[in-house]
């Protein structure tokens, strides 16, 4: 099959074509005798992909650099949509989503060359003709996504590039994509162009009935049906639109003869992507000149005529360019005379008017020696001057940015936000606002003190905001707050949180300090950024770690090697319940607490590895069993569930108690021999010495918080055995006396999730038997869900949230 163009209205088989204005020519330069296929096979495909250079776009919709330029506004030549400039500049990421549906087209028609006489052969004939059309369909979305905040551009692209695997022919709507997707709604905006391309017309040698459909959208999940849905309709026969032309050369005819030597473009073409991307700068420069307010230029309207006349006046020489080369190929190769758009677009930029801002330390009423850093267009009696700046008052200017500047009504709380203005936040009053490049701009930002990159990337760190599930000490309640991005310390990693899992041990409200804290002790993630103690410590940004809970333990005294808990500085804090935790999207860790996780490991179902996980593997690694003994697992819930895996795994035999029927079945389904319910089967302790041979399990490993658990513990063990004390019980275990401890009934041991150091055996197990908790996933929304249903007891498998 020869060279395909797209189809426009008009066209016919025998018709002229120059490729490289793809603009029609003379009808019937060729006789085409038709033996059409009455049912002609079809092939189609889906895909997604990034785009990074904006010529792509041109590319994928078939556009030639010439046509563009030669055919910009004409209606029915170019879609200007979808090839917007200024949109492309200001997105922060651009996508696009396709599916094509392309009927096969004959492969025995008849040609015969017209000889037509004319003065100018190249303009008459073209340099190709129309052999044929493809009949199809065409789903094209260009999705802009923009970073509310620039500094956010690497995470935005890690959501982004999850969310859009869901388009393609084996795609799917997952737990993973559907966060990705929300995160991007929070971080982002979105702006869906579609151009949906089909008909219903079988008829007609000039190409047929055709129907196209132009929409734009911001839903990415409702693109993913549109999408999903046009290609199904394939199989219907619903899509017939001609979507191109088949080129074939004229040299290939047996009676050409040579009658004219048609150009060669191919050159040219490729030398014309230049002018199409320094064209559509232009337009996207001019439409830049005409949104900025007539105040706003130094000169006055005078100037911003002259910019405006100037910008069109060379888009205009470069589509006049273009003409000439459709006449002179040869012309491509000679260099441009028109004056180069960032030259043109920092004259326009030095033609605009900034204002002075003011960046100033404030004192902040009624407290002890503490300020905050804030930026006004004057500066204040009090306040501390730092620096002076120019920036614009207004956000019309392409690659721009706004800072925004607000203070609480009721309270001497401020907050910067970078992207946003602060009249979006509830309950506050904006203090200033004002637009800069948060990339430089050469020969023009460098009119911007040294001191404002560092001083936003200080803001950046604090003041980004995130969703975070919290414990509301005021309303006694789980409440999901926005909250400041936190910035690690020296000796800390920031990371970004993949899942964080809710723990019995979370709803110990009565441990929390009286004012909000961010919940959850369980998470992995990635690591975003690493402080300067912490660089030289093994790690890498980007690394996929998981982490134990406790911050400003020494982690090397006589205390921290028992538990991080007895610290000798008395500065440990624990994460999730006086620190916050990990039921957010960023948190910060002590390196010491960090390691790398096993590749094989779903991120998405490993938070509960690092409390309940580890704290299983430790008790069951502890007592003191060898391959073929007996475990009872008292407490089938996300604690019992890991411990049967790992027993397991070790060739040990586990029999799970519990009296909830649905985590006994978990239970069973993760590997336990025998399972049984301690409340509706009164004989449970005569099955299970007939299981163990009369004498009863080996070990008894409490997971349950219930003093009840405990107290039928014993009864479980053979002489001997050893009762392993897991749950944290409300109140003292009063079944315990020294008679029965002295004489071996039982004997007692206790874990827990224990310190680093002891971390990397559990986490090397975990992975070298691929074991994975039974999980069900949650949004950090269902928060206060989730811990209602833990406290109802309604929880049967570990509940994760995945960010």
């Amino acid at each position: 099959m020869g060279e395909v163009v797209p189809y426009k209205a008009g066209m016919q088989r025998g018709q002229g074509y120059n490729t490289y204005l793809q603009a029609l020519c003379v009808k019937d330069a060729v006789t085409i005798e038709r033996h059409d296929d009455k049912d002609p096979a079809f092939k189609r495909e889906y895909y997604s992909e990034f785009i990074e250079e904006y010529e792509k776009i041109a590319k994928s919709m078939r556009i030639s650099a010439g046509a563009a330029v030669s055919g910009w506004g004409q209606e029915g030549n170019v879609n200007v949509d979808i090839l917007n400039r200024s949109e492309f500049e200001t997105s922060t990421l651009t996508y696009e989503v396709k599916v094509l549906v392309q009927h096969q087209v004959s492969v025995v028609d008849k040609h015969s060359f017209n000889k037509i006489q004319t003065e100018n052969k190249h303009a008459t004939y073209g340099d190709r003709f129309i052999s044929d059309f493809i009949k199809g369909g065409h789903f094209y979305a260009r999705v802009s996504i923009t970073a509310k905040n620039s500094s956010e551009t690497s995470e935005l692209k890690q959501s982004a590039e999850v969310a859009m695997t869901m388009y393609g022919v084996s795609g799917k709507i997952t737990q993973e994509v559907e966060s990705a997707v929300s995160s991007i709604k929070r971080n982002a905006s979105v702006k869906i162009t579609i151009i949906e391309s089909t008909g219903t017309s079988k008829s007609g040698t000039s190409g047929g009935g055709y129907a196209v459909k132009a929409e734009e959208s911001s839903d990415l999940l409702a693109v993913k049906e549109k999408a999903d849905q046009f290609y199904k309709d394939a199989d219907t026969g619903k899509h017939s639109y001609v979507l191109f032309a088949v080129l074939a050369k004229y040299r290939n005819l047996s009676n050409f003869e040579n009658y004219f030597t048609p150009f060669d473009y191919q050159i040219a073409s490729l030398r014309s992507w230049a002018l199409f991307n320094d064209f559509t700068l232009y337009k996207a420069i001019e439409t830049m000149i005409k949104a900025v307010p007539t105040s706003k230029f130094k000169d006055g309207p005078e100037r911003k005529t002259q910019l405006s006349n100037q910008a069109i006046n060379i888009f205009e020489s470069i589509r006049n360019r273009v003409i000439r080369i459709s006449e002179h190929p040869e012309e491509a190769k000679q260099k441009s005379d028109h004056m180069e758009p960032d030259v043109f677009r920092l004259e326009v930029l030095n033609s605009i008017q900034t204002k002075l801002f003011h960046a100033q330390s404030k004192p902040i009423p009624n407290t002890d020696d503490y300020w905050t850093d804030v930026i006004l267009p004057s500066k204040g009696s009090d306040e501390q001057h730092l620096f002076t700046f120019p920036a614009f008052d207004f956000g019309e200017l392409i690659g721009t940015e706004v800072v925004s500047f607000g203070k609480k009504k009721n309270g001497e709380e401020y907050n910067c936000l970078i992207g946003e203005r602060a009249t979006s936040l509830d309950g506050y009053t904006e203090l200033s606002h004002f637009w800069i490049f948060p990339d430089s701009v050469e020969k023009f930002a460098m009119q911007i003190p040294q001191a404002i990159p560092k001083f936003f990337k200080a803001y950046r760190k604090h003041f980004v905001r995130m969703k975070a599930g919290q414990w509301d000490p005021k309303e006694k309640k789980v409440v999901v707050n926005d909250v400041p991005k936190p910035a690690e310390a020296p000796n800390q990693f920031l990371v970004k949180i993949q899942s964080a899992s809710l723990c019995h041990s979370d709803l110990l409200h009565a441990m929390r300090p009286d004012y909000a804290v961010t919940l959850g002790h369980e998470g992995v993630g990635y690591i975003e950024s690493i402080g300067k103690e912490a660089s030289d410590k093994g790690f890498q940004v980007g690394d996929a770690i998981g982490f134990n809970y406790f911050i400003g333990a020494c982690f090397e005294c006589e205390g921290c090697m028992v538990h991080n808990v007895r610290c000798e500085t008395g500065n440990q804090k624990l994460q999730g319940f006086v620190a916050d935790g990990y039921f957010a999207e960023y948190a910060v860790v002590d390196w010491q607490n960090a390691i790398k996780l096993p590749e094989n490991l779903d991120m998405s179902k490993t938070a509960p590895l690092f409390c309940a996980g580890i704290t299983a593997f430790h008790s069951v690694d502890s007592c003191e069993l060898k391959a073929g003994d007996w475990l009872a697992v008292i407490g089938c819930g996300g604690l019992g569930q890991y411990a049967i895996q790992y027993a397991k795994a070790m060739g040990i035999k586990t029999i799970g108690l519990d009296i909830n029927d649905n985590q006994l079945d978990v239970a069973k389904k993760v590997g336990a021999d025998a399972v049984f319910n301690s409340m509706k089967n009164k004989d449970y302790l005569q099955d299970i010495k007939k299981l163990t041979g009369g004498k009863g399990c080996h070990a008894a490993a409490v997971y349950s918080a219930s003093n009840a658990a405990y107290t039928g513990a014993p009864d479980v063990l053979r002489t001997g055995g050893l009762l392993m004390v897991i749950g944290i019980a409300p109140k003292g275990l009063d079944f315990i006396n020294t008679f029965d401890l002295t004489t071996g009934r039982y004997r007692i041991k206790a874990e827990s999730t224990g310190i680093p150091q002891r971390m990397k055996k559990a986490v090397e197990f975990t992975g070298k038997h691929s074991i994975q908790p039974e999980v069900e996933f949650r949004k950090i929304d269902d928060l206060p869900q989730m811990v209602a249903d833990m406290e109802a007891g309604k929880a049967e498998k570990r509940q994760v949230v995945v960010f």
